[in-house]
Order: structure tokens, then sequence, then C-alpha cells
């Protein structure tokens, strides 16, 4: 097994408003409505207990996301697709042979689940700190 296998990764889930709408974008977020971007409760539970069953550590939730860790083959297992890390060491999803992305697909998860979560994301390296100037 690649020393890629071994590794450990993270990504952040985030999770749909209760009432099933998108996220708006950053700029349209305000104090008056975020309360309606909140999660319900049960369903931020029911993801959380989706990601731990499927064998990931899962973060304490905060807002409207929370983080889930495991192993490179668990996450392309599933999410049934391939993953890989470019040369700034940022984990990437292939599409094809042209188009990487970070965030997973999910069309693997459930239909109830893909009502609740809205993205599952990798987050990219910083581009500064030892080594990146």
């Amino acid at each position: 097994m690649k020393d890629q296998d071994q590794q450990n990764l993270s990504a952040q889930v985030i999770l749909k408003p209760k009432d099933g709408r998108d996220l708006p974008s950053a700029a349209d977020i305000t104090a008056e409505n975020i309360e309606r971007l909140m999660p319900a409760a049960e369903d931020f539970k029911k993801a959380q207990k989706f990601f731990n069953d499927a064998g990931f550590e899962v973060g304490d939730g905060f807002a409207n996301s929370f983080s889930i860790t495991g192993k490179h083959e668990l996450f392309e297992k599933t999410f049934n697709t391939k993953i890989s890390t470019n040369a700034r060491q940022a984990v990437k999803i292939r599409a094809d042979s042209e188009t990487e992305s970070s965030q997973l697909p999910l069309v693997s998860l459930s239909a109830e689940l893909k009502q609740i979560v809205n993205i599952i994301i990798f987050t990219e390296p910083q581009d500064f700190g030892p080594g990146n100037f």
C-alpha cells in the first residue's frame, strides 16, 4: 500500500439550512438571517451518525458544519471516487484527466443524506508558511 493510502485525511461537512434551501453567498448572510441558515438539530445528529457509522472520526459540530477524518481509502470507498494529492499537497478529486476539485461528490450518499448535506470539501493548504514563499 502506498503512503498516501495510510494517511489520514480530513474534510468539512457543511449542512443545509433547516428549510432545505441552499446556502446564500457570504455577502448575503446577515444577523437577521443567520438563524435560518442553521441546520435542524436532528439533521445534524443524523449526518454525524452516518459518518461515524461509516468509520470516520467525527468532529464536534460548529454552526452548520463538522469535520470528518479517516484514511484515504475510507474516503474513496464511501464517496466512490479517486482521491489524490497535487503538487501543493492539496487533496483533490479527479473527475477526468483535466478536472480536479476539492469537493467530494455526493452521488453515493442516500437520498435522505443528500437533503441534509450541502457540501463536503477538503480544505486547501495555506499559501504561506515554510516552503511556500
